[in-house]
Parts: C-alpha cells; sequence; structure tokens
C-alpha cells in the first residue's frame, strides 16, 4: 500500500520517520518515532513498511532492522568489507565458546550474578564476565541483596540484541528445545545451589 502525501511541500511520513532514525545510533521505539514526527502509530507502521522494501537487501546498502524493541538502519552485512576497509577497522575479535555460554545464561537465566553464572558452568567466569561488560554485551542490572556483599545481577544488553539480530528475548527459542530436560534440571540444580551457597556466606565486615 503507497503511503498518502501530506500537504503540498510536505515531507512524506516515510521520510519523516527515516531521517530520525538516520540521527539515532540505537534502536527506536514506534512511540518515539511517533513522538517525534507527530504521526499516528498506525502512520509511522506504514512508514516502516516503506523503509523495509527500500531498504531490502538485494536493493540497498542499508538495511531496516526491527532489533531491541525498535527500529534501526545499519549498514548491509555484504557491504562490511568496504565500511571495514573504509573505517581502517578490523573485525571484532570473534566471542570465544565460553562467552556464549555465558550469555547464554544471562539470556535465558538472567540477572543473575557471577557466582551463579560460574555455578551454573562449573568453572570461574569472572574473567569472561569481565570481558563482555567491556564489549558492551553484558551490564550491571542491580544488585541481590539478600546475597551478602549484594553482588551485581547481570543481563544481556540492547547491543547484544542489536548484534543478534533480535527484537527482545522472545526472538529466541525456548530452552527447553535446545537442551535436554535432564540437563536443565542440572542447571537449575547449580543455580540453586550457587544462590544457596551465596546465603550461606558471612556477611563481610564493615
Amino acid at each position: 500500500m503507497s503511503e498518502k502525501n501530506g500537504p503540498a511541500g510536505a515531507p512524506k511520513p516515510s521520510h519523516l520517520v527515516e531521517a530520525v532514525l538516520l540521527t539515532s545510533a540505537r534502536p527506536v521505539g514506534v512511540g518515539a518515532l511517533s513522538s517525534a514526527t507527530g504521526l499516528p502509530e498506525e502512520e509511522v507502521g506504514s512508514a516502516l513498511s516503506d523503509l523495509a522494501r527500500r531498504y531490502a537487501p538485494a536493493e540497498s546498502g542499508l538495511l531496516l532492522r526491527n532489533v531491541a524493541g525498535g527500529y534501526l538502519l545499519s549498514t548491509n552485512p555484504a557491504c562490511a568489507p568496504a565500511v571495514e576497509r573504509f573505517r581502517n577497522e578490523a573485525r571484532p575479535t570473534p566471542l570465544s565458546g565460553a562467552a556464549y555460554e555465558v550469555l547464554s545464561c544471562a539470556l535465558y537465566h538472567g540477572p543473575l550474578t557471577r557466582s551463579a553464572i560460574s555455578g551454573v558452568r562449573g568453572v570461574n567466569s569472572d574473567a569472561v564476565v569481565r570481558n563482555l561488560l567491556d564489549r558492551g554485551l553484558l551490564v550491571e542490572v542491580g544488585s541481590d541483596r539478600e546475597s551478602p556483599g549484594s553482588p551485581a545481577l547481570l543481563d544481556v544488553t540492547e547491543e547484544f540484541l542489536v548484534a543478534a539480530g533480535a527484537a527482545s528475548r522472545k526472538d529466541f527459542p525456548p530452552l527447553e528445545t535446545l537442551v535436554a530436560e535432564e540437563e536443565l534440571a542440572r542447571v537449575r540444580e547449580r543455580l540453586q545451589a550457587a544462590g544457596e551457597s551465596q546465603s550461606a556466606q558471612p556477611p563481610e565486615t564493615p
């Protein structure tokens, strides 16, 4: 369906939405786009559909992505080598298997503490967690006040969802479809044990 033209000389709805998206480095939700452009949310949706067709992977060096609860204009991955040469940048170091395990813990069981992550994996994960915090894929979202010392709670970030091309957690397959029930039961036991271990620790002396 073609979008309606506004008053003579007025930009089309898709042009307004496009302009806002081009100025944002982060995903923008429909409500924010509506507020910025003055368009009803239904019209914003039509404009986004128009932009999605215009920025189809086979048609443009840009893509319209629905990620992290909003919309983002980004470069087409097929053009990445040219962009990297222009910016004189190397590709980020690939994530390790340990990093993927930690992110999976935070995605499916988070927010949770460093100790809980290490408990689920069965190995100390502090170094991996620090690396993921530095890369902006994990973030501290509060603290576990029921545990001694109120350790920080960790969760995946909006940047993680953007990198994964996911609009929200709901875009990831249910854990039950990825892991056998026996393994899930062991993970739950480790999480419970990690929580009990933290609660049993004596409080820090001030």
